[in-house]
């Protein structure tokens, strides 16, 4: 995902009929240590339960008269408009959905991007010709004028205190894994100024590979700090939102031939200080086109869409449990509606959107494996003119729509036939058919058919892995 490109979004949340019950009440978030900003042991839980099986939700700059605090020349679209409530979709105002002159989200927004460079205070890295921005090395960051501006930041662009959205934050100057940094040459300055840093602090005969020890000890210990301080301050600050990273948990970090090697799942076991504070897990599952993808068919794109999401589900359930009232992170999978292959064409060229084989891949398979919603996104390019507005509205009017309308009361059925309409239905998620529990329950349920009502929720704070009492 590009940074800087002004999206829109369709957040698909197995859950509630209202804006403000897009989030499910969380305490999953982790003690942390107090030089955080914040006690998280105090934090409140998430917004109100989540209490249907599907619930779609537009956020988007559709056709929006302003964006990012700039005026914007709405499109004059052919045809008729995009009717989001027929399909069961819930749509900000285009006219107060945008950031605004302040840069505040004026219509509660229900799902936003959140980027590194200039949106989530100074966040440290180095530019193409080597020079250091925010002191470069997380390492090396002053943490308090970055909290001061992280702060500003979230009173600025989310004024509303009860604001209650989904916000995945996506940095991508660097990534979290020193050993993701090492297989980009475009990032091999990380570890090189690391080792820098490192080397004067060791004895004069230090070996490499020791300096390298040292390094990415170094490193580690700054990434987990920073990221624990941003989430604890977004935490603290706007209780009611959902905050997660974006493409984390990753399938398989670039390393090995097919997706979700071994090697690079076992990656993700380092990050479990990070997946036990974050509110949603939010991974990536774009599709490719057979126009530059010769492989992916719709198989195969089923697939890699499984092989991911089985993946996150797997780190969830070992985490957390995998009994049907364990309290999880959400699962909210990046996918689109168009191939991400095709976007960004010139003018005058369409982009291909997802045949009816991948719409259902891209919506069904997350929720089979427990997701509490998709995230669909897009770029504003892909409605800014008469004729891409026209070919996106005639899509989701006769296609899209349809096909989410149909998967909702699909979804929905299968929690009333299964779930005693008190959770959703995950049926891939780890231990349901070995076990025949297939449900995951909302909160204040639990039982194999979510079929008991607890006296009182489970007290725990947020972020902390603690498996549910059916899993001691």
């Amino acid at each position: 995902m590009l940074t800087g490109v002004v999206c829109k979004l369709l957040c698909l949340c197995l859950s509630a009929t209202s804006v403000s019950d897009v989030v499910a009440p969380s305490s999953h978030r982790q003690s942390m240590s107090q030089s955080l900003p914040v006690d998280l042991e105090s934090l409140q839980p998430l917004g109100a339960s989540l209490e249907q099986a599907l619930l779609p939700l537009w956020n988007s700059a559709w056709n929006a008269t302003e964006i990012n605090g700039h005026a914007q020349h709405r499109v004059a679209c052919p045809g008729p408009a995009i009717d989001f409530a027929s399909f069961g979709i819930s749509a900000n105002d285009p006219d107060t959905w945008s950031r605004g002159t302040t840069g505040g989200y004026n219509g509660g927004a229900v799902a936003t991007l959140h980027y590194d460079f200039g949106m989530t205070g100074p966040v440290p890295y180095y530019l193409p010709d080597g020079t250091a921005v925010n002191g470069g090395l997380p390492q090396l960051m002053n943490m308090s004028a970055f909290l001061f501006q992280w702060r500003r930041d979230i009173e600025s662009q989310f004024p509303d205190p009860d604001f209650n959205g989904v916000v995945s934050l996506d940095w991508e100057a660097w990534f979290p894994l020193w050993e993701v940094n090492l297989a980009d040459e475009r990032l091999w300055i990380y570890a090189n100024r690391s080792r820098e840093l490192v080397r004067p602090q060791l004895p004069p005969h230090a070996t490499p590979v020791e300096v390298d020890v040292a390094a990415k000890a170094a490193w580690n210990t700054a990434v987990q700090h920073l990221y624990l301080q941003t989430l604890g301050l977004a935490q603290q600050m706007r209780p009611k939102a959902s905050w997660g990273w974006y493409d984390y948990p990753a399938c398989s970090w670039g390393r090995g031939p097919d997706m979700c090697s071994g090697a690079g799942l076992a990656l993700n076991a380092e990050l479990d200080w990070l997946w036990k504070q974050v509110d949603h897990f939010a991974p990536s599952i774009y599709l490719c086109s057979q126009h530059t993808c010769s492989s992916h068919d719709a198989a195969e794109n089923a697939r890699r869409t499984s092989a991911t999401v089985s993946a996150v589900a797997n780190i969830s359930a070992r985490l957390f449990g995998s009994a049907p009232g364990a309290q999880r992170p959400a699962i909210f999978p990046y996918t689109d509606y168009i191939y991400y292959d095709t976007q960004g064409l010139p003018d005058g060229i369409l982009p291909t959107f997802l045949s009816d084989p991948d719409i259902r891949t891209s919506l069904l398979i997350p929720a089979q494996h427990g997701a509490s919603g998709v995230v669909i996104w897009g770029s504003n390019a892909d409605g800014n003119s008469a004729g891409r507005c026209e070919a996106l509205a005639r899509y989701v009017n006769t296609r899209y729509g349809p096909t989410i309308r149909e998967i909702v009361a699909q979804r929905e059925a299968c929690s009333a036939a299964n779930c005693s309409s008190h959770g959703r239905c995950a049926e891939n998620f780890p231990g349901a058919r070995a076990s025949g529990n297939q449900c995951q329950c909302f909160d204040g349920y639990d039982g194999a058919r979510c079929e008991n009502e607890r006296v009182s929720a489970p007290a725990f704070s947020r972020g902390r892995a603690t498996k549910s009492d059916e899993q001691r």
